[in-house]
């Protein structure tokens, strides 16, 4: 690139040391450097016949000196002292070029690989800025379908909880009216077991009779069968019995223990009297097997009047009188003192 030139010489300004290289290759008669502005001299015009040979000299010069004709011979008349150095300044001119050129291009591959590197940043914000919003998209989206479920979930919460608070109301009035039925029941159960009893008081519950005694007519056996163990004298007139048979179960073997006999009288002043009787003679004999003659009750009343017959048993062994009484109830007296138990 030329900058200007003003009799016989002109200033230079290369940007590149190719330039540089390129142009002392010319028949120049001088070159002054000054960073990369060079200035250049011939000696003679600038045609091809020049038969000048080329001088070079090397002076600092400040960015857009004027060579002038002047300083031309002030130059010249230098040039020849220093002819002998020229081969060394231009061999260590060519060696700063070349280093100059290896830190350029160095710069040239920074400055190449730095917009290469801000390529990929830019093209990775990119890709980033894409995939964020690709995300949030999705995010969105998906808050969007929470946000649905947690109202539904809030909605079924408070359905529940209103039900539930129902329901709470609705069990304890339902405790409370279980409570109300629960006493009721227990009072129907008590008249209920009561009423049977009571209708199983003139029942009589015989044990021990041997089987096929009664003979073929166990009612006319029976109504001989009290006084016989009890006493004739007794009976004034002959017992009357609505009903009579053995339990239902089967025949026993021989040697077995025989089935009971279940008797209904028709007063019941007759089974208290039995009862008593049987009560006072303490062991009952017939045909010389001992018999036993009980009440009839209920099961539930049966269940609970056995659950004394341990302490019946020991009371017996050690001589104590007892009583018990409907419907479960053990009394005894002990040192003149009465004590009654309703269970165990």
């Amino acid at each position: 690139m030329v900058s200007g030139g003003v009799h016989g010489g002109f200033l230079l300004k290369s940007n590149t040391i190719s330039d540089v290289l390129q142009i002392s290759q010319h028949n120049h008669r001088s070159i002054v450097i000054n960073s990369c502005y060079l200035g250049f001299l011939w000696d003679g015009d600038d045609g091809g016949g020049s038969e000048g040979k080329a001088k070079h000299i090397q002076k600092t010069l400040s960015p857009f000196t004027i060579i002038g004709p002047n300083i031309v011979d002030k130059v010249t008349a230098s040039t020849q002292e220093t002819t002998s150095e020229n081969s060394i300044s231009l061999q260590t001119l060519r060696e700063e070029l070349q280093v100059s050129r290896e830190e350029v291009l160095v710069q040239l591959k920074i400055a190449t690989s730095f917009n290469d590197i801000k390529a990929n940043i830019s093209s990775l914000r990119e890709e980033t800025k894409a995939d964020i919003h690709a995300i949030h998209d999705e995010l969105a989206v998906e808050l969007a379908r929470l946000r649905l479920t947690q109202a539904e979930t809030v909605s079924n919460v408070e359905e529940m909880g209103n039900t539930l608070s129902k329901m709470m109301d609705r069990v304890t009035a339902l405790e409370q009216s279980h409570q109300v039925i629960a006493k009721e029941c227990k009072k129907l159960q008590d008249k209920c077991l009561d009423l049977e009893n009571r209708s199983r008081r003139q029942n009589l519950h015989l044990v021990g009779i041997k089987e096929g005694a009664e003979g073929g007519n166990i009612t006319r056996f029976l109504t001989e069968f009290f006084p016989e163990v009890l006493g004739a004298e007794i009976f004034d007139s002959p017992v009357m019995i609505d009903s009579l048979h053995r339990t239902l179960a089967l025949r026993p073997a021989a040697g077995e223990t025989p089935r009971a006999i279940l008797v209904r009288l028709h007063y019941y002043t007759d089974n208290f009297k039995i009862l008593d009787l049987g009560k006072a003679k303490g062991s009952l004999m017939y045909k010389g097997a001992q018999v036993h003659i009980f009440p009839q009750m209920s099961p539930e009343v049966t269940k609970l009047r056995a659950a004394f017959n341990p302490v019946k048993r020991k009371l017996c062994e050690t001589n104590i009188g007892y009583s018990l009484f409907y419907q479960a109830r053990l009394a005894i007296t002990v040192d003149g003192v009465r004590h009654s138990f309703d269970s165990l």
